[in-house]
């Protein structure tokens, strides 16, 4: 396993995919707690909440921004609308209401390119002229815009446990 300063050393950018299992009840009103969760939240310089625009994705969305919310400042919490396509009574401001994030970026709903990218085994990306490619690249763009502005030390998950 590779180490997180060894990551930091090698790229520039380094992003960690978490899940939160939310199951029915409990506590925390069904978010199952995760240590390791928690730990990366904080410390990430930027925490995306992705979710559809159906109401139980904003509701989950919600529930782990509360839990994350605990202990990470909402200012470095975003949401990312994934399939996002426009209806009608719905807007961007219902969206960030329900899910309790602000709005960073819109993924739009490209079934047939990224079905076709699974098939292929070809990056999304490599479709360079496409929507969901330029999306991604303005993410990307996005979320790089400070990168001069913040440099944080290199840590180690080892050295801080």
């Amino acid at each position: 396993m590779v180490g997180v300063a060894a990551l930091q050393a090698e790229f520039a950018q380094n992003a960690v995919a978490v899940g939160v299992e939310i199951g029915r009840g409990g506590a925390r009103g069904g978010i199952i707690e995760s240590a390791a969760t928690r730990l990366i939240a904080n410390l990430s310089e930027k925490v995306l909440l992705v979710a559809c625009t159906d109401v139980a994705s904003l509701w989950s969305a919600a529930r782990v921004q509360q839990y994350l919310g605990e202990s990470v400042n909402r200012e470095r919490v975003g949401l990312v609308l994934n399939r996002f396509r426009k209806v009608p009574g719905f807007s961007e401001a219902d969206a960030e209401s329900a899910a309790g994030a602000k709005l960073l970026w819109r993924v739009p709903n490209q079934y047939f390119a990224i079905s076709t990218a699974i098939d292929r085994g070809t990056p999304v990306m490599a479709q360079g002229h496409s929507e969901i490619a330029r999306c991604f690249a303005g993410l990307a763009q996005e979320l790089t815009s400070n990168d001069i502005d913040v440099k944080r030390t290199a840590w180690s998950l080892f050295k801080s446990v």
